[in-house]
């Protein structure tokens, strides 16, 4: 069982612009209205130039946002939403919507909570109070103003990315059991076979969600070649672009004093939610669409190269050379290639420095644009009776530049950090960690780290000062304590804080972002 508690914290939303996400969505719930994609279509392209909108098209829109199920058109859904009172009463379908009763009714649709006022009330002043002291609104806007539709989808954006993570000051609780299978195959051969269940508490309901775990044949021809087949893990060296478990075939050997692996996989048949892979702004939408379970589909190829002892030395070199292809069948494709490079090496008997680099090759809508990364760590293990280690170091990933230098897009997104968590896209952050074995069943670590911003539109945070070009985004501290009483019983839990006003990023008001998490782990 699994326990999170997070304060402020949203999945960062990536996207060129707030339209694509929107247009994607109710592209996709076509059926779900029961209209044709090309009706669809002029909806959006209606409501994206109107200077005002309706409260018929605020409506209409906001429901097939937030609703599993929504009206099947625009006239159902302002009825929808009159009869519930969640409109002012003497509101008409082709009238002027106004943004403090746009606001109620986008709390309503998405049921936020909202603060004390708002509890009370529930009513249009203090839900446009919410969402602008939230930073959802951003801007000179006024309450009794009209709403732009290219502001009313900006609004929305910011909404779903909301509402496809965990609640300000909600706790988001987990269940997953995983049972699991291994035995030989013979003298060569070994077959490994573990499915789950994860539960998840939502909407005061537990929604359990089976998922395919390591399932894999081996076969190991001789002693220096190794055959894998199934769902098998695999990453590239510095675990940035690729990691985890993926569908397909790995090989590996060891050859002239080094390791070499190579795989090709298919992403498609993964859980959207453990593979993560948000590389479009379609991925992204299928990620927070709750009747979408599989993951974007993609082709991977990759392959690792290992060698120690680099001229004679203890020095260890690592390469990688992977690519993906498309494979989701949409107008806009995006194929990327990338060349990745480790070096590690030993000082002395107490330090170590990692290395590394990654240089990428993106094609998209008949373009081409470069993107990069580097990371630097170095390594202290204390002359003490703890097995205790003090790591410093950094990463940095390209920001949109130009035409031809842009964001660091990854295939499987590796969020950064404990609490802000953001994508390893137009982002970097300096980090120290510590961890202790002070006990033979009890081990801690501390967690530190200052994010920066590499471009002005990569990371995107609800709470931000939308004026501020600072590239500061903020400090963070946090800490955790695991503990093994048995061989089979893990205790974990741990806490930390973002401290948005270490940076210049968000609004001077800003709130902290905190999250604490307990778990345990029972293996029989």
């Amino acid at each position: 069982m699994r326990k999170t508690r997070q304060s402020g914290y949203r999945p960062p939303l990536t996207m060129k612009t707030p339209v694509s996400i929107l247009l994607l969505f109710l592209a996709d719930a076509a059926f779900v209205c029961g209209q044709t994609a090309a009706a669809q279509a002029a909806d959006m392209e209606q409501l994206l130039g109107a200077q005002k909108i309706t409260w018929e098209q605020a409506a209409y829109f906001s429901l097939g946002a937030a609703l599993e199920t929504a009206p099947a058109n625009p006239e159902e859904a302002f009825a929808f939403v009159r009869e519930r009172g969640w409109l002012p009463k003497n509101a008409r379908a082709e009238e002027t919507a106004c943004m403090d009763s746009v606001s109620l009714l986008l709390m309503r649709s998405f049921s936020m909570p909202g603060g004390l006022m708002y509890r009370i009330f529930h009513n249009a002043r203090y839900a446009y109070r919410e969402l602008k002291s939230r930073g959802f609104i951003q801007g000179r806007v006024y309450a009794s103003g009209s709403v732009s539709g290219a502001a009313f989808l900006q609004l929305l954006s910011e909404l779903l990315s909301y509402s496809g993570g965990a609640k300000a000051g909600a706790f988001a609780y987990t269940g997953t059991a995983i049972p699991w299978f291994a035995a030989p195959v013979g003298d060569k051969a070994d077959i490994y076979l573990s499915a789950g269940i994860s539960a998840e508490l939502e909407n005061e309901a537990w929604k359990p969600v089976p998922d395919v775990h390591r399932f894999e044949f081996i076969y190991n021809p001789n002693p220096v070649m190794r055959f894998e087949i199934g769902r098998v893990p695999f990453s590239e060296n510095l675990s940035w672009v690729y990691a985890g478990l993926f569908d397909g075939l790995a090989a590996r050997s060891t050859l002239g004093g080094g390791n070499l692996s190579a795989g090709a996989f298919y992403t498609g048949l993964l859980n959207k939610k453990t593979a993560y892979i948000v590389m479009s702004p379609e991925d992204r939408q299928a990620y927070y669409d709750r009747d979408v379970y599989f993951s974007s589909r993609r082709l991977v190829l990759g392959a690792n190269w290992e060698k120690t002892s680099i001229f004679d030395t203890r020095n260890t070199l690592f390469l990688s050379a992977l690519g993906q292809f498309d494979l989701n069948g949409k107008d806009t494709k995006i194929h990327s290639q990338y060349l990745e490079a480790r070096f590690d090496i030993p000082l002395r008997s107490s330090f170590n420095i990692k290395a590394g680099g990654v240089v990428e090759l993106m094609e998209q809508d008949r373009r081409s644009t470069a993107a990069f990364g580097f990371s630097l760590d170095l390594a202290w293990l204390p002359p003490s009776t703890w097995q205790d280690s003090l790591t410093l170091g950094g990463r940095f990933s390209s920001g949109k530049w130009n035409d031809s230098i842009g964001a660091f897009v990854p295939i499987t997104a590796q969020a950064q950090g404990r609490v802000l968590r953001p994508e390893l896209t137009g982002v970097a952050f300096l980090q120290g960690v510590y961890t202790a074995r002070f006990h033979s069943a009890a081990s801690a670590d501390l967690f530190a780290a200052y994010f920066f911003r590499t471009d002005e539109t990569s990371y995107s945070d609800p709470g931000r000062d939308i004026s501020a070009r600072s590239s500061l985004l903020g400090g963070e501290l946090y800490g955790s304590l695991s503990w093994m009483p048995l061989s089979d019983v893990l205790v974990s839990g741990g806490g930390g804080v973002f401290l948005p006003q270490t940076g210049k990023y968000f609004k001077d008001d800003a709130g902290l972002k905190y999250r604490i998490t307990l778990e345990l782990v029972l293996s029989f």
